[in-house]
């Protein structure tokens, strides 16, 4: 058992160093030989040991990264379930504009290194992290905006939203070149929020008028 305790903390370890290494030098520059000095000197034979090639190592490192940044900033904002709608996509939406403008998240060095030279090794997993934050914004839409709304309108909804989290940090400071316009995630987040809810009401009330003016042709 202690053994197995052991092979797992080394393998953490690896993990944690690579990503790092990886979110510094991107995937192509980054050698066992960095990745081992990094993690104490440990011997480069245990990497391939533990991870076979590099291509499965930067995969691995980028679910550990990851997981450390969803642990960090979990998907709700740590909102409790009972609490308002409005009060939970606040949540979603501030933990995770947080989470993408962490300068020290290996995830973030990690993806603007594929942003800049991509591998095509993490499309997959990268996928899979945006499903998980549209499976979070759906049913809080749905909420509040009701069941008089169409489905498709939902749709485009949780898409506008969930678009306005993802655009990364580095984009939105190529803009905002002017230190007037200093970037703020806390900011940024409440902003989308505002932005975010009074888009939805417009959506509840275009669908209320347009249920009025059915029915009054219908009268006619």
């Amino acid at each position: 058992m202690p053994r197995r305790k052991d092979g797992a903390e080394t393998r953490d370890a690896i993990l944690e160093s690579a990503a790092s290494q990886f979110a510094r030098k991107g995937f192509r520059n980054t050698t066992n030989a960095d990745i081992a000095e990094a993690c104490g000197g440990v011997n480069s034979a245990l990497i391939s040991y533990y991870f076979g090639d590099k291509a499965t190592l930067y995969q691995e490192a980028w679910e550990f990264a990851y997981r450390r940044a969803v642990e960090k900033y979990p998907p709700t904002g740590g909102v409790a379930p009972e609490a308002p709608a409005a009060e939970r996509l606040f949540g979603v939406i501030e933990a995770d504009i947080l989470r993408r403008s962490d300068n020290e998240s290996a995830l973030n060095g990690i993806m603007y290194g594929e942003i800049a030279s991509p591998t095509g090794l993490l499309e997959q997993l990268y996928e899979d992290s945006l499903a998980s934050l549209r499976g979070v914004l759906r049913p809080i839409v749905d909420e509040l905006l009701g069941d008089a709304v169409a489905v498709e309108e939902k749709r485009l909804a949780v898409l506008s939203i969930f678009s306005m989290c993802i655009v990364p940090v580095e984009q939105i400071q190529t803009l905002e070149k002017n230190p007037q316009y200093a970037y703020d995630p806390e900011i940024r987040a409440r902003h989308v929020w505002h932005f975010a809810l009074a888009g939805l009401r417009e959506i509840v009330e275009r669908s209320n008028r347009k249920k009025q003016d059915d029915e009054m042709k219908e009268n006619l």
